[in-house]
């Protein structure tokens, strides 16, 4: 008991001055948090192919999708912790990601990359732009799937 204090105490106080303190998950919140952000995206990425087709596009609900691609494109590297690999059933998240992070993350990268232009496009009111970004934020995140993402499984 003493002992967990003293751990406690230090992880407070690091905390307190701005340095991060790992925690050991069993990967059921990343899991959780990834399902969610990935909803997320898709959800937005699907607004946004009918919002920028619409001659009348509105402005103000691109750039709100658009900054939810931003933001969880910023997340992603983090969601797939250890630990969150062997979580098996509970994920369509292939091995691959574990063994390949570089891999992955150069892929999140240009995911984070393709959110980020979209996002400038929108705000800037470019339609070509945000027509041509949304088609590089669709090919990121259908180049990941490819190689991170199993296939849905039937229930």
């Amino acid at each position: 008991m003493k002992k967990a204090l003293h751990i406690d105490v230090a992880a407070a106080f690091l905390a307190g001055i701005g340095f991060s303190v790992p925690v050991l998950a069993d990967g059921k919140s990343d899991i959780k948090e990834r399902k969610a952000a990935m909803k997320a995206s898709s959800k937005a990425t699907k607004s946004l192919k009918k919002l920028i087709g619409d001659p009348a596009m509105n402005q103000a609900k691109i750039i709100k999708a658009a900054k939810t691609l931003v933001s969880n494109a910023a997340k992603n590297d983090k969601l797939f912790s250890k630990g969150s690999d062997k979580m098996a059933g509970k994920t369509r998240a292939k091995d691959a990601i574990w063994t390949d992070m570089a891999g992955f993350k150069k892929k999140n990268g240009a995911f984070k990359k393709a959110a980020a232009t979209l996002l400038a496009s929108a705000q800037a009111g470019d339609a070509a732009g945000m027509k041509k970004a949304r088609g590089a934020v669709g090919k990121s995140c259908g180049g990941c799937h490819k190689l991170f993402r199993g296939k849905k499984k039937k229930s």
